[in-house]
């Protein structure tokens, strides 16, 4: 099962609806293994052919603008329930080379909500990081995290927020390998039985804060498959600087490998298990 997981940065004095967070999580059943592939939000000139009516072939945008850009013109994408879902999970499809089965996005205040709802979640931290990110909800102060690297703390909504938002002192490719770090996390932490603990509040957050195709009877399933995912045999993979063709003269944005980035995501879907190449790269090893 692949799952496009979207996090997006609506919010209070936020314009537009950008997805600062991409992350493709591969889930193989009945192994354990899983893949986390995070794709940086400033990607431009993304494929839309045969994704979108002509004469749009490219999206020259940053690749987070290209969910609000679909669900404000629909008639580019006349096929879709949700343009802009179905704008990036294709998209995203044809730079992977593999399928996305379903989308879930959610805004700043709906992450905070769902990881108190799950009771919190620990993370082994790897960076001194001190910073405040944009609030959530109107009223609420900004999110702060002060921490030191080499110690595990058990993070609420609030604070992961701004574990996982932070840019100071760091730049997005960092950021992007901490937020993969924070959703091994909370695989570790989603077996059965918390889930059912939690079942009501969380319900009540899923309901209101994520948009989602995934459908309802698919849910234990993907609540089976996330509680099997074992953390020695996770990968996690960045497509940053090694994985740019060019930068964009005009303004020095980074054009995507699509081979390179294809190759890539082929090698390390059929790793084979208990390797040396993915125990170095699995989520024990690098979160």
């Amino acid at each position: 099962m692949t799952i496009l997981l979207l996090g997006s940065d609506a919010g209070p004095g936020q314009w537009g609806e950008r997805t600062d967070t991409m992350v493709v999580a591969a889930l193989q059943r009945g192994t354990g293994r899983a893949v986390a592939f995070g794709v940086p939000r400033n990607l431009v000139e993304v494929s839309l052919l045969r994704i979108a009516r002509p004469p749009l072939r490219r999206f020259h945008e940053p690749l987070n603008a290209l969910y609000a850009f679909a669900r404000a013109k629909p008639e580019l994408f006349p096929a879709a329930r949700d343009p802009g879902a179905t704008a990036l999970k294709q998209a995203l499809s044809r730079l992977l080379g593999i399928r996305l089965d379903y989308y879930a996005l959610v805004d700043l205040e709906g992450f905070a909500d769902m990881v108190d709802a799950l009771g919190g979640v620990d993370i082994h931290v790897k960076e001194r990081l001190v910073d405040e990110v944009t609030r959530p909800a109107w009223g609420e102060p900004k999110p702060r995290i002060d921490v030191l690297p080499g110690r595990t703390y058990h993070f609420g909504g609030r604070t992961a927020l701004a574990y996982v938002r932070s840019r100071k002192a760091s730049n997005d490719y960092t950021r992007m390998a901490r937020q993969r770090c924070f959703l091994s996390a909370l695989a570790q932490e989603l077996d059965a039985l918390r889930v059912l603990r939690h079942f009501s509040s969380l319900a009540d957050t899923v309901e209101a804060s994520v948009r989602t195709d995934i459908p309802l009877d698919r849910v234990p399933d993907l609540i089976r498959l996330a509680a099997a995912v074992d953390p020695g045999e996770t990968l996690t993979q960045t497509f940053g600087r090694g994985y740019i063709a060019r930068r964009r003269t005009s303004d020095r944005y980074p054009v995507a490998d699509g081979p390179k980035v294809r190759s890539t995501v082929r090698r390390l879907l059929l790793l084979p298990p208990r390797s040396p190449e993915r125990a170095a790269r699995s989520a024990r090893a690098t979160c």
